[in-house]
């Protein structure tokens, strides 16, 4: 929705002053570099701060996962702001450059988390991950420039109800796994890992479709000479996607090996 909002922008910048694809490039890139950041500052944290705090034990499937109180409070405030940051930027534009940074480094902690807490001995999978998610661009990006792909207002429409309707479906499964008398059935669901795999591989393709979107809304943005100052929107819009590919790449490789 935040990079979506360009189309309908009417603004025109005067003749060279408008956005550019290098400067998208760029600052879709500075948005990645500090979701690898957020992820260096949890390590350097957890290795400077938290572990020398009182440290809390959870035993899970004869796992035992240490944490302090103070760390999981960071890592709250950190999936708070991935929640409401985005809701933000799509009413407040001017702000992107600080709440998109914001962002990825509360995402990059998040991920450093669940790289160090989740992955410990495998971590691997997350290399492997950023590995399928690069390639996935690249190739979406081969689809798009060569029009093998065409983007629609159908395909939009398409793309839109089936985002939609995996966001609800979630929801659900929340609102279910709290209810007591179904709360079982979710649980078998969440467990059965052939559904799991299969609803992770549609999260992939969906979020990897929604990239030829974001490809298409940048072609727009400087073709039609939008103001430079609309290249944060089109940075954030498609640094969202990038991290929402591997979040869900991540999520499959962590499903198949049972992480």
């Amino acid at each position: 929705p935040v990079i979506r909002k360009l189309n309908k922008v009417t603004e025109r910048a005067e003749e060279g002053e408008g956005a550019t694809y290098s400067g998208i490039t760029i600052k879709t890139v500075f948005f990645l570099l500090v979701t690898i950041g957020g992820v260096a500052l949890y390590y350097a944290l957890q290795a400077f701060y938290f572990s020398s705090l009182p440290q809390e034990k959870v035993v899970s499937d004869d796992i035992v996962f240490s944490f302090s109180i103070i760390e999981i409070l960071f890592v709250l405030a950190a999936l708070v702001f991935t929640i409401v940051i985005p809701i933000l930027t799509m009413f407040i534009h001017k702000g992107i450059p600080f709440t998109g940074t914001l962002y990825s480094v509360s995402q990059g902690f998040l991920l450093g988390w669940i790289i160090k807490n989740l992955l410990g001995g495998y971590e691997w999978i997350a290399w492997a991950a950023l590995g399928i998610t690069l390639l996935l661009v690249a190739v979406m990006a081969v689809l798009y420039t060569a029009r093998i792909i065409k983007v629609t207002k159908k395909f939009r429409a398409i793309l839109t109800v089936l985002f939609v309707t995996m966001i609800l479906s979630s929801i659900a499964c929340v609102v279910c796994y709290c209810i007591p008398a179904t709360s079982s059935i979710v649980a078998v669901m969440l467990n059965n890992p052939i559904l799991s795999i299969a609803v992770a591989v549609i999260g992939i393709i969906i979020a990897t479709l929604f990239l030829l979107v974001d490809f298409d809304t940048i072609e727009k943005t400087v073709t039609n000479s939008l103001p430079q100052k609309y290249e944060w929107v089109a940075a954030f819009g498609l640094a969202f996607t990038v991290i929402w590919i591997y979040l869900k790449v991540l999520d499959l490789l962590m499903t198949v090996n049972n992480k």
